[in-house]
């Protein structure tokens, strides 16, 4: 009887396990954004880099719900250059990880939706930053 039951815990942990590891969002623009940054940044002997993790949620203010927001691509802006550096997809439970910024820069993440866009500022970029970016539904 345990032993069935260790059976059915092992497959269905190697099942979520295949499961997590193919639906990760990966591109190659991010991969090519990403190498960018590194090289440029690649002349100083400290770690030079920083990371933010969002989570983004979706509101509806008529059922007063939070939902996570799935499959939702967030911009990383440079406010001194105006120009996007990165862009991220949430995952299945809406966070995403942005890798390897240049610290001591300011960063505005945009999150696009049906009624406007919601945004966050960082000012002068640390180590690491954690953001919860929320849209409501007009």
């Amino acid at each position: 009887m345990v032993e069935r039951l260790y059976k059915k815990g092992l497959v269905i942990g190697i099942i979520i396990l295949f499961i997590g590891v193919g639906i990760q969002p990966t591109s190659a623009n991010d991969i090519s954004i990403s190498k960018e940054i590194t090289e440029k940044n690649n002349d100083s002997d400290d770690w030079g880099y920083g990371f933010i993790f969002v989570s983004a949620t979706f509101r509806r203010q008529m059922e007063r719900t939070t939902w996570r927001l799935r499959w939702t691509v967030i911009d990383c802006i440079d406010l001194e250059t105006g120009k996007v550096v990165m862009q991220e997809k949430t995952g299945m439970f809406g966070f995403c990880l942005f890798k390897f910024l240049p610290r001591g820069h300011d960063y505005r993440l945009i999150v696009p939706s049906l009624g406007g866009s919601s945004w966050c500022v960082i000012e002068d970029m640390g180590l690491f930053h954690k953001v919860r970016l929320h849209v409501d539904e007009c």
